[in-house]
């Protein structure tokens, strides 16, 4: 998924694919761990990229936990600039 610019906020195309997610999920009644890992780039400084991303993350996982994703099976990371996902 990718968040607006300067924003932790879910966006209408990140609800879907959560939505989506989440019905595969409890649907197929797989019980599965998996990890939500939040990425920045580094056009703002190293404390507001980590700050956002670790808004990012949480956001992301209460929106998976207010679906019905038990909070224990979801591990999160957020990587602020450290580790961007695109160069």
């Amino acid at each position: 998924m990718k968040f607006d610019r300067n924003s932790s906020y879910l966006n209408p195309q990140n609800r879907f694919v959560l939505n989506a997610f989440v019905r595969m999920i409890l649907n197929a009644d797989l019980v599965v761990n998996f990890e939500v890992i939040s990425h920045c780039d580094s056009r703002s400084s190293e404390e507001y990229n980590t700050w956002l991303g670790e808004r990012s993350m949480n956001r992301t996982i209460d929106c998976l936990v207010s679906k019905g994703v038990d909070r224990s099976r979801i591990k999160g990371d957020h990587k602020g600039e450290s580790q961007p996902y695109v160069k």
